[in-house]
C-alpha cells in the first residue's frame, strides 16, 4: 500500500490490496472527470474550432528593424557594440 501511516496500518490489518483502493473510489472519480471535459468543451469551443486557414504566418522584419534591434536572447546591453 502506498500513503501516509495510518492508512497503509488500515489496509494491511483489513486486508485490502492497492488495486481495491483504486477500483472502488474510481466510479466516483470517473464521473466529475466526464462532467469536466464536457464543460471545458463548452466553455473553450473557440479554441477547439478547426480553421482550414491555418494560422496567418508573421512577415519577415524588415532591415530597419533588425539594424535596431539587437539579435540576442540576453539583455540588449550585452549585445551592443562596444
Amino acid at each position: 500500500m502506498v500513503g501516509d501511516r495510518p492508512s497503509i496500518i488500515f489496509a494491511s490489518r483489513s486486508g485490502t490490496s492497492q488495486n481495491d483502493a483504486l477500483t472502488h473510489p474510481a466510479p466516483l472519480v470517473l464521473l466529475p472527470l466526464v462532467v469536466f471535459i464536457g464543460l471545458c468543451r463548452i466553455l473553450f469551443r473557440a479554441a477547439f474550432r478547426y480553421d482550414p486557414r491555418g494560422r496567418p504566418r508573421r512577415s519577415a522584419p524588415s532591415e530597419r528593424d533588425a539594424a535596431r534591434k539587437p539579435a540576442c536572447p540576453w539583455s540588449a546591453r550585452s549585445c551592443a557594440p562596444r
